[in-house]
């Protein structure tokens, strides 16, 4: 087994435990969930690794066609990320033999899977609402609790498909890279509470009848 898949075998054992309970501590840091690569490992290699590992150990628990989604989401960006790091290697014109690829757990969390975190997030966020038990009441009118619960799905996907990248860099400064649940921590947020309540009191505006 590849450094890769033990390395994101570890992340999914993480992340799918914080799915069911999150006991996030300020003082716990997140582990680095890989170690470097050398010019020995192809890049189209390593990709593929990433896709294949993101697909058979789950980081989130989401629908067949949502792992899809995020997994093809998280496999762009690590090519993006070992593009980069290829690149700015290939013109180290002080450092022209230098050929490790780091890619450590800022770089999963930031560069990868902050860019992806909208999928898990939006449903996840369709599914609590029609877990919910006040939804039906409000949306009794056959179809509208749907079509609720899939609007306030779309404003979280927006949200952090703009949002989560930036700001999980900025919290990641501050916390010295101590974070668990990188959906929590957004959630967290003043700026996402502010525009739940809008987009939601707008989804609800829209289908309440």
């Amino acid at each position: 087994m590849s450094r890769i898949f033990r390395q994101i075998s570890l992340l999914a054992l993480v992340m799918m435990t914080l799915s069911v309970v999150f006991t996030a501590s300020e003082t716990r840091a997140q582990q680095a969930f890989f170690k470097s690569f050398t010019a020995e490992d192809n890049q189209s290699v390593m990709t593929d690794e990433f896709y294949q590992s993101c697909i058979e150990n789950p980081v989130f628990v989401l629908s067949p066609e949502a792992m899809e989604e995020l997994c093809t989401c998280a496999d762009i960006r690590s090519r993006i990320v070992a593009e980069q790091q290829l690149g700015a290697m290939s013109s180290d014109i002080l450092d022209p033999v230098r050929s490790d690829i780091e890619i450590d757990d800022k770089t999963l969390i930031l560069d990868i899977y902050g860019h992806c975190l909208f999928v898990p997030a939006r449903e996840n966020s369709y599914m609590d609402c029609m877990a919910d038990d006040r939804t039906p009441f409000f949306f009794p009118k056959a179809g509208t609790q749907i079509a609720y619960c899939q609007c306030v799905a779309l404003g979280e996907e927006d949200y952090f498909a703009m949002m989560a990248e930036p700001y999980l860099r900025y919290q990641w400064d501050i916390r010295n890279g101590e974070i668990v649940d990188p959906i929590a921590l957004v959630r967290w947020s003043t700026n996402y509470i502010l525009e739940n309540r809008k987009f939601t009191a707008a989804c609800r505006d829209q289908f309440h009848q």
